[in-house]
């Protein structure tokens, strides 16, 4: 049997002075009352009560006892109800990851505002653009663009962005704007290959997606360095609008292939399942989906 639910019922019996009053008020059958009775005298290896026709009397050590139990279950108590009034409040340090760009430009702001209305919480970020392994890592959620792979994680979506291809108004008056994604093999493009990823940009026709393949003298692993490429005249680029919707809006760069534009990009906040995910994580998420409602322009 469960040793702290027997000292609870031991208490109701003590205090209600019989096994059938503490029966009714426990909602249990006397014969449980009884058991548990039994078992702890048998666990202590003395006599908490005298049993008699007329009720029930406490031995010198079932006073004693009680006043301990009474403290201890007291104690355990209040000590649920802390645990669970923190759990209702963020607290402690809460780990990040999100891609380098998006993590500086787009979060980074939200969690300054976050931590305004929860000064508790210590913020540990990390940015790039690798995609972690939160468990391993030790991470408590992260920042996802794109399609998740992942399915031993929860993800909340939180808005969409769109890629583009842009180049700088200077290279396209000396190279020419393309006309149709077939039109890039006479194009230097600057490419995004952060692993494994294939010499290929995505577009939408009147069939549905599909890759065009391109080339190019610059290949890089990180879209700001090829953002700056591109606005300093070296080529073509096909980016998410949250990296380089400002310096299209600017002048600095020029969108082209609207026309073929591929479907949104959604974007996650992903973190390991849990059975009881802490008031942290799960206030922050809220949160963040909230900052993105309505969706926002990306740019």
């Amino acid at each position: 049997m469960d040793k702290l639910t027997s000292m609870k019922v031991f208490t109701v019996v003590a205090n209600a002075g019989s096994m059938s009053a503490a029966a009714e008020e426990l909602d249990l059958s006397k014969a449980m009352v009884s058991k548990h009775m039994t078992y702890l005298e048998e666990l202590l290896g003395c006599q908490l009560l005298h049993r008699s026709s007329r009720g029930i009397k406490l031995t010198e050590l079932g006073e004693f006892y009680r006043n301990r139990c009474k403290q201890l279950i007291l104690q355990i108590d209040e000590t649920e109800l802390l645990i669970s009034r923190r759990n209702m409040q963020p607290t402690g340090t809460l780990k990040i990851s999100a891609p380098t760009y998006f993590g500086t430009i787009h979060l980074l702001p939200k969690i300054t505002n976050y931590q305004k209305m929860y000064p508790d919480v210590n913020i540990e970020l990390r940015l790039n653009d690798r995609i972690v392994d939160l468990v391993e890592e030790g991470f408590d959620l992260a920042i996802r663009v794109g399609k998740l792979n992942d399915s031993s994680l929860i993800a909340r979506k939180l808005t969409e962005t769109r890629l583009v291809v842009c180049a700088a108004p200077d290279y396209l008056q000396q190279q020419g704007i393309p006309r149709s994604p077939a039109d890039l093999v006479r194009h230097n493009c600057l490419i995004y290959k952060p692993s494994t990823a294939r010499d290929e940009w995505i577009f939408k026709g009147v069939e549905g997606e599909f890759k065009q393949p391109v080339t190019g003298d610059l290949v890089a692993n990180t879209g700001e360095a090829l953002q700056q490429a591109a606005i300093r005249g070296r080529g073509l680029v096909q980016l998410a609008n949250y990296l380089v919707g400002p310096d299209i809006e600017a002048g600095r760069l020029t969108s082209v292939l609207d026309d073929f534009q591929p479907d949104a990009i959604p974007v996650y906040a992903v973190f390991p399942e849990r059975k009881n995910l802490s008031a942290t994580v799960r206030i922050f998420v809220d949160y963040l989906r909230s900052c993105y409602q309505p969706a926002p322009r990306m740019e």
